[in-house]
Formats: C-alpha cells, structure tokens, sequence
C-alpha cells in the first residue's frame, strides 16, 4: 500500500488532500485541521481543563508533552499536585494559599470560584495553647488543662509542691531554707527541704541570723514577758532528788543580769545554760523548746511556750550575748 498526503493549507478551515493509493482496501483516516475533534495548536485549549486530561495518554493541547509531563499538570492532584488541574474544573485555585494559620481548622480551596471554605479538625486533635498543650475544640485551640484536678501536694511542710502544666505531672523542690514549719507539735524550720527543731538547727548554723521578736516585753528595754515566763519555770518538782539546781535571781534589776551568772553554767545536754558565744545553743532556750538532749519540756507541768515566744526568748538571747 502507498499512502501520500498532501496538506497544501488549513488557513481557510477546509483541507485540500490529494491521495494516492495503492490498495484501496486500506482504511483511509481522514486528517483535518482544527476541525471537530482535532486540537489546534493555534488555539487556546490547555492540557488539565477537562476531565481526565493529565491521565489519558493524549497530548490533547499538541504541544508535544503528554499527561503529568506537561506543565498545565503539575497542580493536578493525578501529578501530585494540590490544586485541581486535570479534574474537570478551572484552574482558579493554583497559587492559593488557604492556610488560616489556625491549628484546629482545615482550609481547602473551591474550584468553581477560588475561594477558600473551612471546617473544623476533629475535636481533641493537639494544638498550641501559647506555648502550653492545647486541645481543639469546636475549630478552636483551648488550654488542655493537664493539671485539672491534679494533687500535688506530699504533706511535706519543707517541699514546693506545683504542677507542670506542660504534661501534668507534679515537680518538688525544697522550701526556701529557714521557712517556719511543724516539728511535731513544736517550733521547726526547714533545711533542705527537711523540718528541723528549730533549736537544734540554729544551734548547729551559730550564724544564722536571730529571728525577729513581735512581741512587747521580750527585749532589754522592757522585759517584762520574758520575766514572767522565766518565774513560771520556778515551780517545785523540775528537779528531782539529786540533780543539779541551778539558781536565777530574777530579783535583781534585770533578766539579762540574772542570766549572767548562768553562763558558766553547763546544762544537761552538756551546752551552757546562757552561751554568750552561741545563744542558739544556749541549754534554757532548749529546754523551753523541746527538751532536746535529756529530760522534759519546760515549764515542767506548765503551758509550753507558743512558737512566737520561743522565737522572742532566741532572740533576745541573741540581743544580749552580741
């Protein structure tokens, strides 16, 4: 079979051929330009505006590149594109950006006109809550509240106890040393992170400073107070047969003058009664404390001191000693 086409113009819409043919049997293809059904090069057809264009094999704009390998194709989802190119619709949504910069909404554009639409991501989904856990709700980021109904607290006088609110779980760290705390009953503080006697504490850190003293008559100029409460420790039955018995003349002009002679004078726990070096450790502010060392808390069978009255007794013991 011999097949010769001749195109001599297409520039008035109609197609002069001249065919030879060998073989008549042949089935004869008609060719045409711009025809029905025949792409024009010269026209405005675009690979990708109907459907099925960058999936069916065709070069359906004649440019000479076929399906995803065409440009117009590469926003097609078929191409791995986001827009819609190659889906039947227009191609208005190339290049826009529906991002909300809203964590709990999904943002897509329309084909039809361009326009973007949202909804709202599944309630629960994470997101950022100003720098804490977040939970989408409703399209909106709230406070995950991890530490909701969230206990901390370890019964620890000497612990700052918080919830992390970036994953709910409780952190511990040690009260600021010297925080007044509850030693079973009696006056503490506390030190890493451990309540202490407070007598026994202050003895052991003699440059700790004094604590500081609101009640009146517990001081050089008035110590009224403190003589009173001193008078109430001198009842009978504090020491029994054969023990040691110091006296305390509160008959003279001053406590810190009765106090005086005291300080020569070692007290059960083997610390004098009044130390001028160290108040803290002084025997008499122990005793009226906890009776750390031997024996009873003092006054014996008497009301203890309240911790506000130790606290004035230390420090003017420390008044005096300095």
């Amino acid at each position: 079979m011999v097949l010769g086409i001749d195109v001599e113009s297409c520039a008035s819409g109609l197609v002069r051929r001249s065919i030879a043919l060998a073989f008549l049997a042949f089935p004869i293809v008609a060719l045409g330009c711009g025809g029905e059904g025949v792409d024009d090069p010269r026209g405005s057809r675009i690979e990708g505006t109907e459907p099925g264009d960058c999936e069916d094999g065709a070069d359906n704009d004649a440019d000479g590149l076929f399906d995803c390998a065409d440009p117009s194709c590469e926003a097609s989802p078929l191409c791995g594109g986001s827009g819609t190119g190659g889906t039947g619709g227009s191609m208005l949504c190339d290049g826009v950006d529906c991002d909300d910069q809203n964590e709990c909404t999904a943002g897509t554009c329309n084909p039809t006109d361009g326009e973007c639409a949202y909804t709202h991501v599944t309630d629960g989904t994470s997101c950022d809550f100003e720098g804490l856990p977040g939970v989408c709700t409703a399209g909106v980021c709230e406070d995950a509240m991890l530490c909701a109904g969230v206990d901390c607290d370890d019964s620890d006088q000497c612990t700052q106890d918080v919830c992390n609110p970036m994953d709910g779980q409780c952190l511990y760290a040690n009260a600021t040393d010297g925080t007044a705390c509850d030693f079973g009953g009696l006056p503490g503080v506390c030190t890493a992170g451990v309540c202490e006697d407070v007598g026994l504490v202050f003895c052991n850190n003699p440059d700790a400073a004094a604590p500081s003293c609101s009640l009146a008559g517990f001081s050089r100029a008035d110590d009224s107070a403190i003589r009173s409460k001193l008078e109430g420790c001198a009842v009978a039955g504090c020491h029994g047969a054969g023990a040691v018995t110091f006296t305390m003349d509160l008959a003279t002009a001053s406590v810190e003058a009765a106090l005086a002679p005291l300080s020569n004078q070692i007290g059960v726990n083997g610390n004098p009664l009044v130390d001028q070096f160290y108040p803290d450790c002084s025997d008499m502010l122990t005793k009226v404390t906890d009776g750390w060392g031997a024996g009873q808390r003092m006054p014996l069978g008497g009301t203890p001191w309240s911790g506000a009255e130790i606290d004035c007794f230390r420090s003017y013991l420390n008044e005096i000693g300095n």
